[in-house]
């Protein structure tokens, strides 16, 4: 009896220092520091560095060596191309000979405007849609889709590259409350209806939206 009595003692013991080991365990979680994803610079230093490289590429199309060899330019291209891409960049051509100045200046309000979606962060969902649909026509059409099929060819084109970097931020893009630097922050503030414009992602465009990311409201629920 004595002997049941004392394994009863021992358990409970065992119990005990168990529950204040988990508790002490649960208060150093709780104390801490929980990665919070609102603290970190790197989307919006990838964000404005290739804003900084799309404005310098902006501001070339405005110069007047682009704009006066514009077609020129477009037909060595064609010209260098094989003969199964030759119908493609007849289209284009035959296209912009009528107005080439008109297309030139389309083509510089063009990268200026996505300059700007990148340097200020500004209507992000719309902006990096149509920088992925430019530089794809870019790399097709300016490009020659980089021409890897040519003899001596050494990359595929600078166009895609940058499709594939819009596709990343579109992807990657956080809600505008998490955007550094970002005009969309303050726009959606006031204005609504500019999350349609502004949020990548459908989970922040419906009413009622999360406010918190997982990991806090995991990190609030042990409090």
């Amino acid at each position: 009896m004595t002997d049941r009595f004392v394994s009863k003692g021992a358990a409970a013991n065992t119990a005990s220092t168990s529950t204040h080991a988990s508790a002490s365990q649960s208060n150093r979680a709780h104390h801490r520091r929980i990665p919070n994803p609102s603290a970190g610079w790197t989307g919006t230093a990838v964000r404005l560095l290739f804003g900084v490289i799309f404005s310098i590429d902006a501001t070339l199309k405005w110069l007047p060596g682009y704009r006066d060899t514009y077609i020129g330019n477009m037909k060595s291209l064609a010209a260098s191309e094989p003969s199964w891409l030759h119908g493609w960049f007849h289209f284009w051509i035959s296209l912009e000979s009528s107005a080439p100045a008109a297309f030139a200046t389309l083509v510089g309000l063009t990268e200026t405007g996505l300059a700007l979606v990148l340097l200020l962060g500004v209507a992000r969902r719309a902006g990096y849609a149509a920088g992925v649909g430019y530089t794809l026509l870019l790399w097709g059409v300016g490009e020659g889709f980089g021409g890897p099929y040519s003899f001596g060819a050494t990359d595929v084109g600078t166009g895609i590259i940058y499709a594939l970097l819009f596709v990343t931020l579109l992807t990657f893009a956080p809600p505008a409350r998490r955007e550094r630097l970002s005009v969309d922050r303050f726009l959606e503030s006031r204005l609504p209806w500019w999350r349609f414009v502004a949020e990548p992602h459908a989970v922040d465009r419906v009413n009622g939206a999360p406010r918190v990311e997982p990991v806090i409201v995991g990190y609030h629920a042990m409090k």
